[in-house]
Parts: C-alpha cells; sequence; structure tokens
C-alpha cells in the first residue's frame, strides 16, 4: 500500500510539473531596446489618470491602422498626425487619454502613446494587451486609395514586437490583428497579412530562448 500511495504521488508531481512549464512564460534571449520619441515629443496632452485602469498581464500584442490617409515621414507632420489621434479619442470618443501604447509612422519612428502601465482603448475587452498603431489607411474603399505598409515601418514593427515580447516574457504567437478580436477591416487588407504572416513568421525566426 505504502509503495502504490508513493506512485500516486510520484505521479501527480509529474502531472503538476508538466502543466506548470506549460503555462509558464517564455524566458527569451536579450532584445535590444528600440529608440523611441517621448510623448514630449510629439506634444502629447496630459492623461486623465484619474479615469484609466492599471493594466494587467495581457499576453498578445493587437496592430491597428489609424484609417487616416497619410503617407508624410516629415517628422513634425508625424508629431502633428499622432496629436490629432490624441485629441480625437479624447475630446470626440471622450478617452482619458490617446487610446494605443506605441504609434509607428511611415519612416519607422516608433513614438510612446498611452503608458502601458494602464489599459488602452483600441480593442474591446482586450485592452490589457498592447496596442499598437500605424500612421496610415491600409484599407481604403475596398482597396482603392489605401496606403501601402513601408518597408521601414514593417521594420519598425519587428523590432518593438522583439522587444515587448522579451520584456514581458510573452509566448507566441504574439502578433494580432484589430479584426482577429472585433468585426473591423482594421487594421486593413494591406496591412493585416504582414501581421499575420511576416510579423509572426520574422518572430518564429528570430526570436530565441534563453
Amino acid at each position: 500500500m505504502k509503495k502504490r500511495n508513493l506512485m500516486i504521488i510520484a505521479i501527480l508531481i509529474s502531472i503538476i510539473t508538466i502543466e506548470g512549464i506549460a503555462y509558464a512564460s517564455t524566458s527569451w534571449e536579450p532584445q535590444p531596446y528600440p529608440y523611441m520619441y517621448s510623448r514630449t515629443a510629439w506634444d502629447a496632452r496630459s492623461a486623465d489618470t484619474s479615469d484609466m485602469t492599471t493594466r494587467g498581464e495581457g499576453d498578445c500584442l493587437i496592430f491597428h491602422h489609424t484609417a487616416w490617409n497619410f503617407s508624410s515621414t516629415s517628422l513634425s507632420d508625424c508629431a502633428e498626425e499622432i496629436r490629432d489621434v490624441q485629441d480625437y479619442h479624447m475630446d470626440d470618443n471622450g478617452y482619458a487619454d490617446i487610446g494605443y501604447h506605441y504609434v509607428i509612422d511611415p519612416s519607422g519612428r516608433i513614438w510612446r502613446g498611452r503608458s502601458d502601465n494602464y489599459e488602452g482603448a483600441h480593442t474591446y475587452s482586450n485592452n490589457e494587451n498592447i496596442g499598437i498603431v500605424v500612421l496610415g489607411d491600409f484599407e481604403g474603399y475596398w482597396g482603392v486609395g489605401a496606403n501601402r505598409l513601408t518597408d521601414d515601418s514593417f521594420d519598425a514593427m519587428c523590432s518593438l514586437s522583439k522587444w515587448l515580447a522579451y520584456r514581458d516574457s510573452l509566448d507566441l504567437p504574439i502578433a494580432y490583428n484589430h479584426s482577429d478580436f472585433s468585426s473591423t477591416v482594421c487594421p486593413g487588407r494591406y496591412m493585416e497579412y504582414y501581421v499575420w504572416d511576416d510579423l509572426r513568421g520574422h518572430l518564429n525566426t528570430y526570436m530565441e530562448e534563453s
């Protein structure tokens, strides 16, 4: 009987160990911190943190487009475009701040949006996850008049994703489109496949466990 009890205990320990491994966060090799422009760089308005919720442990990155046609690579134009997005979110939508945590412009610059210490306002019922927006309209009208994702923007998506995966020990796959969670075309036909195929493929290739 004693031997049988020991066997049962051993089996239970094995099961618990396997479950623990299955749900443990992945430990990645360190990834370089990509340069990011501060909120001051785009003259952000102050966020109403009293109306914001502390962000829990998200498990993915959700990509968006602003759905406004935009292709300028000028630093000042990009800063103004981000301010316009924040104004729209705060003044028209009643958000406490810009809804996205990070913004990527056509030249591949990465800008800090809402502090990712707080939940975003970008994907209903999934705002504990990091929201990343690329400036531009990648849908147009049935594809007509849409922007095209630049190589620089895609490179920034890759570097930011790798760093966030490393920082937060996120398990792959981590890259998703807004349309994966909501009935929307966001981030548009000319961006969504970059997220599903190219970005996910890049992360699978270049993220290595430590």
